[in-house]
């Protein structure tokens, strides 16, 4: 579970590290002033940052395996989609899609984490997860210049789908502990807002 914990992180962490030097080919490409193209970076982080609180409410209504699953599979798709885009419109839609589904990875991960491991090796655990995404942003820019230069602003995006596909068919083979448990809590919509 660890290994395909630290690919579904790395996946986000490399794109977050390589995403930023890919912004002046995604100008020309898509046609933006500075302006414009910082929605692409601001959109994802915006995104990512909304939905972190309802992770309880959603993990007790879905299980946190489903959504963890289900994160994935979204954060996978859409950034095919981002690789795919046309236009500055679909980039920054396509981003929030994926900022949407990113938002869940990281804490859902380190939960998992802590259901899956005993008491006395949770520590050990959690320390390989957090050093697995502490190599992305390390490798991530030498990287995405690598890609941008050979291959394309495109393949920033790209480079998520064959890491991420091995942790989600890797996720979907481990089966969680019995002790996760379903709970039908009302959602802070007051608590969100603010």
């Amino acid at each position: 579970i660890s290994l395909s914990l630290i690919l579904g992180c790395l996946t986000h962490s490399v794109m977050m590290g390589s995403i930023n030097i890919a912004v002046p080919s995604m100008m020309t490409s898509l046609r933006a002033d500075v302006t414009q193209i910082q929605w692409v970076l601001t959109a994802f982080m915006i995104a990512r940052t909304v939905v972190m609180p309802t992770l309880s409410w959603l993990g007790g209504l879905l299980g946190n395996r489903r959504l963890y699953l289900t994160s994935l599979t979204v954060y996978l798709a859409a950034s095919m989609l981002c690789g795919l885009s046309w236009n500055l419109e679909t980039m920054i839609l396509f981003r929030v899609l994926q900022g949407l589904s990113a938002g869940y990875l990281t804490p859902l991960g380190m939960a998992i984490l802590h259901q899956t491991y005993p008491p006395g090796k949770r520590g050990m655990a959690m320390g390989v997860f957090m050093a697995g995404m502490s190599f992305g942003p390390a490798i991530g820019p030498s990287l995405g210049g690598y890609l941008v230069e050979h291959l394309s602003w495109r393949a920033v995006f790209y480079i998520n789908l064959p890491i991420g596909l091995v942790a989600l068919l890797g996720a979907m083979a481990v089966t969680l502990p019995e002790s996760e448990r379903r709970e039908g809590r009302g959602l802070d919509l007051l608590g969100l807002v603010t």
